[in-house]
């Protein structure tokens, strides 16, 4: 519109009625007009970048916010399965009681115990009969100390977790209450027990044990969790 309307500004109507043929006409009013028209071109161009900047801006905030939602949603529901297997895995445990224990004829001389009663029946078998009670209990104890072991791995899991911090104390109290309920008193038992065992060779357990307590401990103060 500056285009069009700059020419009867700085030339008199009349002028123009006469301009046919007048190349000197058309070249001033070329001459006059260009450099607006460029300079508003270049406006217009810097404009646009700038707009186009805060759009790529805009996208990478928007990106960025997905791919945190994504991961967030991951993390969910990779506690979520964490929390499962670790209940999984606590239940499965199985505990038969060896010949070594009981006199002959007795009841439970080989009685089969599962989850929470394996591991009272072990720690109760331990404060028997010290660490050698019998070989056969490799497979078990491994699995008391995977159990542990994938225990203290949920704390570091979730401690180094990006999602929104009322769903890592809901998380955190989902943990601590299983914990409490099913695992930690027989942890503390068999550490006890193994603790007057100095040549004991799974000392493994008690100290994997230990730090698992301590983990649980710390969780605690920083959730502000009270326990059961």
């Amino acid at each position: 519109m500056l285009a069009l309307c700059f020419p009867f500004v700085v030339i008199q109507l009349p002028t123009l009625i006469w301009f046919s043929g007048k190349g000197d006409i058309g070249n001033a009013i070329g001459g006059i007009t260009s450099p607006f028209v460029g300079l508003i071109g270049a406006i217009l161009v810097y404009l646009s970048f700038e707009q186009q900047i805060e759009a790529n801006r805009i996208q990478r905030l928007a990106l960025r916010s997905q791919l945190i939602q994504e991961q967030r949603k991951g993390e969910y529901v990779l506690l979520e399965k964490h929390l499962a297997e670790i209940k999984d895995e606590f239940y499965k445990l199985r505990y038969r009681r060896p010949k070594e224990v009981y006199q002959a004829n007795h009841l439970q001389q080989e009685g089969i115990y599962k989850g929470e009663d394996a591991l009272a029946a072990y720690s109760a078998d331990l404060n028997k009969n010290g660490h050698g009670i019998s070989e056969d209990l490799i497979e078990f104890e491994y699995g008391v100390r995977y159990l542990v072991l994938l225990a203290g791995s949920f704390e570091e899991q979730l401690r180094t977790a990006i999602i929104r911090e009322e769903k890592k104390i809901f998380f955190a109290k989902k943990f601590i209450y299983f914990y409490e309920a099913k695992i930690k008193l027989q942890l503390e038992m068999i550490n006890r027990l193994t603790q007057k065992e100095e040549r004991y060779k799974f000392d493994k357990i008690r100290e994997e044990s230990r730090a698992l307590m301590d983990k649980v401990k710390e969780m605690h103060k920083t959730y502000n969790i009270v326990g059961l």
